[in-house]
């Protein structure tokens, strides 16, 4: 009995620390590698000493646990100093200050993952098939991983914050209680149309499981952002995930890969779900019926661009025995589309709950928008110093009634009336409520507030021949931007855009510095410029949404300017061993990364990995003599070694395939 009460406790520790470190995670960015280290541990030793306490014959020297019970009662005392923390509250300071250096957290580190090896040598577990965390995390690597596909990536954090306080109350409270349901419905789908802050919840979903250190994965994609727009890496992240947060998973996932070592990098998406992530939870299952849930938050399901790949997941999902018995709980938000309704239909109605945020009551979405707005407007009240009651309580109303129940106008509006230092936030905010008619649309007025931002862009006079190479100067950098199959940070879109219409990187920056409310620019040189929500890709893409033909972007023409750019970016840069390395023969796995990526930036990889994929969107015919069979005649194996060193023949040959189909044989 004393043991077990010993046992007990320590498992209450365990959980606390944990607890503490998701908080830590959430208010210090210094340190979070090694709060995550810390909280692995603790949560390894929860599950570890839980499943011991469930196994009475196990033999468990007390004297290991009595120094372990020690060693975590310091880690958790240091962890919350609660007179200065109490103290620190009280005059509004904040209070979260990581109390460890990176030598004690590796001494800690050290000391549990003894503590670990000591419990599951108890547990019977065989010794000699224990591998290091060192040689786990190895193995851990041959899994193909998107680390942008994670809530909490800078990407992901900087396309979708998570929701105000006091704002979606209802939809979260209903998402949290189907995670906490014990019932069969396993899978949680909210569907609604693009703008009504289906990200946004998915994000604050995944903050409060990782808050409550509940295992959980995510991967959002992102329509024309590589890894993220398809679902070649969508399992290997999300087990990497997962075996993050349980160690008996992680223990599993181990030895598949060490028997399957290429099932990572597989192809097979099946093959991927079944032993990547059923099996393993079938074992789990059969070992301990009472294991922990694994959460999966997938978010914007309809922007995966295969359609293909899209229906497989569905249907395996739909086909796989006993899912709700594998302690699985998963969110997926999508756009309602026909193939993923299809899917959806498919999987038995038991197994699956729905929400549709079109169905919320109105009221609620229009006074969750108005917090929203009164928020945002009075953080651009005390950035411009403007007057105190700034905006008037009927604005916000008219902005409110005006989003149609979509926060992305509301989001977009603030962005816009907050502009530059050299805005007028208050002028702006009168022409929004002033100019946008009253409608019956869904996107229309969406579709105002863009024509609005794009037409204050190019304010000013300009001669007839100044305006028509303005609009091709919008055609080349905007409709460029959002039709790339991968976003490019600045530096690398210039050159893979520069010519005729943009001669420098500060012209290029010039172009987009009026357009910050509809596409990202951020001030790290290395992160992507992108589009701050699709609707403005479908909005620009659309001449019956785009009315004016300035800024419409016909799609097939730009795809057909981003072959030339593409080809003309590789002609000039493409060479016999454009590496520099030993011999021609040299195998990829014998050079330094490094050296490739420095000899290939990224919009060189970029332009070899995708020119092909362009040239197919843009309907583009290859001939006898056009750009395509004059760069390939002289490039050719230049290109082709490049994509080796990428990693990508498989690619390589799957563009050879495209390029058939697009070939016109002369007689």
């Amino acid at each position: 009995m004393e043991v077990a009460a010993s046992t007990i406790a320590v498992i209450q520790i365990t959980k606390e620390i944990g607890k503490i470190c998701a908080k830590y995670i959430h208010g210090v960015r210094h340190a979070k590698r090694d709060i995550e280290r810390l909280q692995s541990k603790a949560s390894a030793l929860h599950g570890v000493l839980t499943r011991l306490n469930n196994q009475p014959q196990a033999n468990i020297d007390t004297k290991a646990l009595q120094e372990c019970s020690e060693d975590l009662r310091s880690i958790k005392e240091r962890l919350e100093p609660r007179k200065k923390h109490a103290a620190m509250q009280r005059i509004g300071l904040r209070a979260l200050k990581w109390p460890f250096t990176s030598k004690e957290i590796e001494d800690h580190v050290q000391a549990l993952e003894k503590y670990l090896v000591l419990f599951n040598t108890a547990l019977q577990l065989d010794v000699h098939d224990k591998v290091s965390d060192a040689e786990q995390d190895r193995i851990l690597e041959k899994l193909a991983y998107a680390g942008d596909a994670l809530f909490n990536s800078y990407d992901t954090e900087q396309r979708h914050r998570m929701c105000l306080e006091n704002t979606r109350v209802e939809v979260l409270q209903q998402a949290m209680e189907y995670f906490a349901d014990h019932s069969s419905r396993c899978i949680f789908w909210l569907k609604g149309l693009a703008g009504t802050g289906k990200s946004t919840i998915a994000s604050t979903m995944a903050f409060r499981l990782k808050a409550g250190n509940s295992p959980v994965a995510t991967f959002f994609f992102k329509r024309g952002h590589g890894d993220l727009s398809h679902v070649r890496k969508l399992i290997p992240t999300i087990v990497r995930q997962l075996a993050a947060r349980s160690s008996f998973y992680r223990q599993d996932i181990v030895a598949v890969i060490k028997k399957e070592p290429d099932l990572g990098n597989s192809a097979n998406f099946r093959e991927q779900y079944e032993k990547l992530l059923v099996e393993p939870l079938r074992g789990l299952l059969h070992a301990n019926p009472s294991h922990t849930k694994f959460y999966i938050i997938m978010d914007a399901l309809d922007e995966c661009e295969e359609e293909r790949d899209l229906q497989m997941l569905l249907k395996l999902m739909a086909k796989t025995d006993n899912l709700p018995q594998l302690g699985l709980k998963i969110l997926v938000t999508s756009r309602p589309e026909l193939s993923i309704r299809n899917g959806f239909e498919k999987i038995p109605s038991i197994f699956h709950r729905n929400l549709a945020l079109e169905d919320v009551p109105r009221s609620v979405v229009d006074r969750d928008i108005r917090t929203y707005l009164g928020h945002e407007l009075k953080e651009i009240q005390h950035q411009f110093l403007l007057r105190a009651d700034w905006p008037d309580e009927q604005d916000i109303n008219t902005l409110a009634s005006k989003a149609g129940g979509l926060f992305i106008f509301a989001a977009t509006a603030c962005r816009y009336i907050g502009g530059s230092l050299q805005a007028k936030p208050d002028v702006r905010l009168k022409q929004i409520c002033s100019t946008i008619a009253p409608n019956k649309l869904m996107t229309e007025e969406l579709d105002q507030m863009y024509t609005i931002i794009l037409q204050n862009s190019i304010r000013g006079r300009y001669t007839r021949e100044e305006r028509q190479e303005a609009q091709k100067g919008f055609q080349h950098t905007v409709g460029s931007i959002v039709s790339l199959l991968s976003p490019l940070p600045i530096s690398q879109l210039f050159n893979l855009l520069q010519g005729d219409q943009i001669s420098s990187q500060d012209e290029l920056e010039g172009a987009l510095r009026t357009l910050h409310a509809v596409i990202h620019v951020p001030d790290d040189s290395n992160a992507p410029v992108q589009p701050l929500h699709l609707s403005f890709r479908d909005f620009l893409l659309d001449p019956n949404r785009c009315l004016d033909r300035y800024f419409w972007v016909n799609e097939r023409q730009i795809h057909q300017n981003l072959v030339v750019d593409c080809l003309r970016l590789l002609s000039s840069s493409l060479s016999r061993n454009i590496c520099h390395l030993p011999s021609p023969g040299t195998l990829r796995s014998e050079a330094d990364p490094k050296t490739i990526d420095q000899a290939l930036s990224p919009a060189i990889q970029y332009a070899c990995q995708h020119w092909a994929e362009h040239a197919q969107r843009g309907e583009l015919v290859v001939d006898d003599h056009g750009p395509v069979h004059l760069f390939l005649r002289t490039h050719f194996l230049h290109w082709l070694r490049c994509m080796s060193l990428m990693g990508m023949i498989s690619e390589a040959i799957s563009t050879l395939l495209k390029l058939a189909d697009m070939t016109n044989v002369s007689e």
